[in-house]
C-alpha cells in the first residue's frame, strides 16, 4: 500500500498521495508521534502561514499566538496534552530570517498560551 514510517507504536503510511497515520497511546504519546510523523508537512504549513500572516497583517504566528487564548474558551486537557506532544514530536522551527525566538515555534507559543489560559480558567 505505499511507503511506511514509524515512530514508537505510530505508523505513517503514503498511499496515492494520501498521508495515514496510526496513533495510539496517551495523548501526549499520540501528539508526539503525529509531529514525529507529520514534521515535514508542519514545517511547510507553518512557515507557510508565517508568511501569510505576516504579508496580510504584518504580524507573524508568534503575535497570534501569543493572543490565541484570549480569543477562545480553554482547551480540555486532552487537546492541550496532545498538542504539546506535537510541539516534542516535531521540533519545528520557524523559517530562519524570521524575528522568532530560536527554536520557539507557532506551535510552541499556541501551547504555552493555551496552558495558561487552563491555568488562569482553572485557579
Amino acid at each position: 500500500m505505499g511507503t511506511s514510517i514509524t515512530t514508537g507504536a505510530g505508523r505513517r503510511t503514503d498511499h496515492a498521495g494520501w498521508i495515514y497515520l496510526e496513533l495510539v497511546g496517551d495523548p501526549y504519546e499520540r501528539g508526539r508521534q503525529h509531529g514525529h510523523l507529520l514534521a515535514h508537512e508542519l514545517e511547510h504549513a507553518l512557515t507557510s502561514a508565517d508568511f501569510m500572516a505576516r504579508w496580510d497583517t504584518g504580524e507573524g504566528l508568534r503575535y497570534f499566538a501569543d493572543h490565541i487564548g484570549d480569543a477562545f474558551a480553554p482547551l480540555d486537557e486532552e487537546y492541550a496534552e496532545e498538542i504539546q506532544g506535537i510541539v516534542a514530536g516535531a521540533a519545528v522551527r520557524l523559517a530562519q530570517g524570521t524575528d522568532e525566538e530560536p527554536g520557539v515555534t507557532p506551535l510552541d507559543a499556541h501551547a504555552a498560551a493555551r496552558r495558561e489560559s487552563l491555568i488562569r480558567t482553572h485557579h
